[in-house]
């Protein structure tokens, strides 16, 4: 444990601004290992934007981090005053109220906007999710540097792609290492809801925003229905979040296979070493089936007018994180127009068939988790860091 870093009779304020569901995970992580970090005579307090998990580590939450919770021009277009006015709530927050240290998380729409604005602030900022340069806007690597003292990066090759424009960074390993995907039950699984071993079970993962859900459901759906006739025992798990279910229940209602809609961690990560293949959209689910040992197909479709742009200034090769972090094709990828059921068909159909294919994507799991994994976990390092530049004290801008 460290002692207070500033003295023990000081609050430590810190200020954390997550706009998603992942951030909000990612935040209570980090939350944690700050608690574990100090000691217990420390005083911290925790304010800005966080969801549920934030909320239990002690985060009073300002705004709803569901109003943040978009993606793609066309779903942010229609919510921009929205968006605006939740901006210019936390930049007031954050003058009115001020932190030992700043964190913003991810959703980097909204918190370089307000890291901008906040730049000729005495507080530090540091950013945790390196935004993707090696896909797409490498010039986003300097202008970076402008307005945040450090970043926090998931993936090892990171670093480099920012300290070299000035913006100090640290590789913390990927959440998904803690995130206690290594610890489902399948037997369990299986178990709970009566499915014999022998039944082949489909984990299903359209996407964790409504948006997502709204596009990938139909094509995995019709998907599904196309594979029962090859599998005719099949089953479907489709692990979701409260505010999803309903609208996933009713939609599944008409799919021609036994489902199961399951909700919490446990359960899912259960199901996932239970399921014998996987259906996903791109995203942190991808490195949560490779620990649990699932090979998978990725379909995704974005919104066509998000797409046209997207497509134009995307270099990226890959979107599936196996396959980026392997630097090359492991997982199939079925993008917009190929996120058709009758091509998932048979990259699916051959998930379940062929050994070769699923011992090549076992393979490439096994290489990529140790690529992720650092010698401490994620929170604790990421912490370490907080702490530092609590302790320094100054902006490096």
């Amino acid at each position: 444990m460290l002692a207070d870093p500033f003295n023990s009779n000081k609050e430590a304020h810190i200020i954390l601004v997550a706009g998603e569901s992942s951030g909000d995970i990612l935040g209570a992580s980090l939350m944690r290992g700050l608690r574990e970090l100090f000691s217990t005579s420390a005083k911290l307090r925790f304010s800005g934007i966080g969801g549920p998990e934030m909320e239990k580590q002690g985060m009073v939450s300002i705004v709803p981090m569901t109003d943040l919770s978009l993606m793609g021009f066309a779903e942010v277009l229609p919510n921009i005053f929205r968006l605006l006015k939740h901006l210019k709530t936390i930049e007031e927050h954050t003058i009115n109220d001020p932190a030992s240290v700043i964190v913003t998380i991810d959703s980097p729409g909204f918190n370089f906007r307000l890291a901008q604005r906040l730049k000729s602030q005495p507080t530090p900022i540091v950013h945790y999710v390196a935004p993707q340069i090696w896909a797409w806007r490498k010039g986003r690597a300097k202008k970076l540097s402008r307005i945040i003292d450090h970043l926090l990066t998931l993936l090892p090759f990171e670093p480099s792609l920012f300290v070299k424009e000035g913006l100090p960074a640290t590789f913390v390993g990927h959440p998904v290492i803690e995130s206690g995907a290594q610890l489902g039950n399948g037997l369990k699984f299986r178990e709970k809801y009566h499915i014999p071993s022998e039944v082949p079970l489909l984990a299903v993962l359209p996407g964790s925003r409504r948006g997502e859900v709204q596009r990938l459901i139909k094509p995995f759906g019709d998907t599904v229905n196309l594979l029962a006739k090859l599998i005719p025992d099949l089953q479907v798990v489709i692990p979701t979040s409260v505010d999803l279910y309903e609208s996933i229940d009713k939609v599944t209602k008409k799919w021609d296979v036994p489902i199961y809609i399951i909700l919490g961690k446990e359960n899912k990560f259960d199901s996932f070493v239970a399921s014998d293949a996987a259906l996903a959209a791109s995203g942190t689910v991808t490195l949560e089936l490779a620990i649990s040992g699932v090979p998978m197909v990725t379909a995704y479709r974005l919104n066509p007018l998000t797409w046209g742009i997207v497509s134009r200034i995307v270099y990226a090769k890959y979107i599936n994180l196996i396959n980026i972090i392997s630097n090359k094709l492991i997982i199939p990828e079925l993008i917009q127009g190929s996120c058709d059921p009758r091509k998932i068909l048979p990259a699916l159909e051959n998930i379940f068939m062929d050994q070769a294919e699923r011992q090549k994507q076992l393979h490439a799991f096994s290489s990529v988790i140790k690529e992720i994994t650092p010698n401490e976990s994620p929170s604790i390092i990421a912490a370490k860091v907080i702490v530092k530049v609590m302790k320094d004290g100054s902006r490096k801008i």
